[in-house]
């Protein structure tokens, strides 16, 4: 590419110009790939606000498939009850009751499907087989939804009065352990109990059709959703 020529300088020849134009490019595009590679990608992150028996027990175990199918978002969670409250920390807020959410839209994702369940043990040894059979059963009521068991009662023809026999817990994850450990029978959302029902860790002894008792809604404070959060928004719904 050089010469020493006798007074101990270079001379630059044409063609070694040239290959140096050439390469420039090539190394400039090298540097901004490497920069890439080296520059962490800028995650996008979804901030939801949900009742924790949503999180606990519908969520939480379906987020490791959105992470799957979307790894460039993250999803910060936090749970709360009551009301909602009017600011725009959260990209959506999960309710039940619409009450909390009184003048806002909520779109329902999810139904509550309600029916009887019980262990397999408890089951078995009180021979449930029709609602008329509760006569024999210790009644599980949970604190927090005082509307399952009349509804449940009201779709299946019975006298609530004629079921003394009753416990009551404290909130909905009480009552399913309590469920589970054949304290008695309750009525729960098959929603939270999913897993519970597909492991025979419950049963529906009695094959009843399912109760409507609710539903599940997003709700949005913000004005206008980011593409992460409409992402968000998709794959909730298509969970249900």
């Amino acid at each position: 590419m050089a010469r020493r020529i006798p007074l101990g300088s270079l001379r630059v020849f044409e063609a070694g110009r040239a290959y140096s134009e050439e390469i420039r490019a090539a190394i400039g595009k090298i540097d901004a790939a490497s920069a890439r590679i080296a520059k962490p990608a800028l995650r996008r992150v979804v901030r939801v606000d949900t009742i924790p028996v949503v999180a606990l027990h519908w969520m939480i175990p379906r987020l490791p498939r959105f992470n799957a199918r979307h790894p460039g978002i993250d999803v910060e969670l936090t749970t709360s009850v009551g009301p909602v409250k009017r600011n725009r920390e959260f990209d959506w807020i999960v309710r039940r009751d619409p009450k909390d959410f009184r003048g806002l839209r909520g779109e329902p994702f999810v139904r509550e499907l309600t029916r009887l369940v019980a262990s397999p043990g408890l089951a078995s040894a009180l021979r449930l087989k029709r609602p008329a059979d509760l006569a024999r059963c210790r009644l599980i009521e949970n604190k927090a939804r005082p509307d399952l068991w009349p509804a449940w009662f009201a779709a299946n023809g019975l006298d609530a009065r004629r079921y003394a026999d009753r416990i009551e817990l404290d909130q909905t994850i009480y009552t399913i352990q309590g469920a589970l450990e054949g304290l008695g029978v309750a009525v729960i959302p098959d929603l939270y109990i999913a897993d519970l029902l597909k492991a025979g860790s419950l049963v529906h002894p009695m094959g009843e059709e399912p109760v409507v008792t609710g539903a599940c809604y997003l709700i949005t404070i913000k004005p206008q959703t980011s593409e992460a959060a409409q992402t968000f928004r998709g794959w909730v719904k298509n969970q249900a």
